[in-house]
This record gives C-alpha cells, sequence and structure tokens, in this order.
C-alpha cells in the first residue's frame, strides 16, 4: 500500500526547477513596476505579483525552500499594489464629496500659487 507524500510529484508534470527563479524575477519586476511607474505599473505590479506567486508556489511544492525570496517579493508586490488601488480609490471619493472635495482643491491651489505655479503650467508639466 503506498500512502500520500506531498513531495513526491510522480504523479503530475515535471516541475521546472527554474519557476522559483521566475518567482523571484516577476517579483523584482513587480516592485519595480510599482515604485517607477505608478499609473499603470499598479495594475502591472499586481499582475506580476499573482503570476510570480503562483510560480512560487509550484516551485515551493515541488523543491522545498527553493523559492521564499520569490514568494516574499511576490506578496510584497500583490500587497502594495492592493494598497495603491485603495488609497487611490478613497482619494478619488475624497474629491467627489463636496465638502472635502472644495477643501482639497483650495490646499492644492494653495500649493501651487506657493510654489509659484500656475494651474496651466502645472498640467503642462505633468502632461505627458
Amino acid at each position: 500500500m503506498r500512502y500520500y507524500d506531498p513531495s513526491d510529484n510522480s504523479q503530475g508534470a515535471p516541475v521546472s526547477p527554474n519557476y522559483g527563479k521566475y518567482s523571484v524575477i516577476a517579483g523584482v519586476c513587480g516592485l519595480i513596476l510599482l515604485m517607477f511607474f505608478f499609473p499603470a505599473g499598479m495594475y502591472m505590479g499586481f499582475f506580476c505579483g499573482a503570476v510570480g506567486l503562483a510560480c512560487g508556489v509550484v516551485a515551493k511544492r515541488a523543491s522545498g525552500r527553493a523559492s521564499v525570496p520569490g514568494i516574499i517579493l511576490c506578496a510584497l508586490s500583490l500587497g502594495l499594489s492592493l494598497f495603491y488601488y485603495i488609497t487611490l480609490l478613497g482619494f478619488y471619493e475624497v474629491i467627489r464629496d463636496p465638502v472635502y472635495g472644495r477643501q482639497w482643491t483650495q490646499l492644492f491651489t494653495q500649493i501651487l500659487t506657493q510654489s509659484g505655479l500656475s494651474l496651466e503650467q502645472f498640467s503642462r508639466i505633468m502632461a505627458p
């Protein structure tokens, strides 16, 4: 009688030993995208984190502890992208509010006037 062994992978397809490396690469790419390419990087960081986490879990089941850094980096990428997304939704909710939105707009224009920029100059600077 044969007992179930979770480390035995003879039932399924062979797992590539590179999945742990792929997980680390996806986690690092996700974090870089999150930090430097904010609006679009938020979604790409989430995607890289999810794909890398899946690769890391598959590699961990196959080889043990080989992909722990990849799992940690991908979980960090997923967590930060979710945090950015929830924060951005909260920011949009504040802007839409009739009372706080007006106060936020006044604060923003006050900061711009103190820095010596007009709204048109700021929009030209921020436009791609």
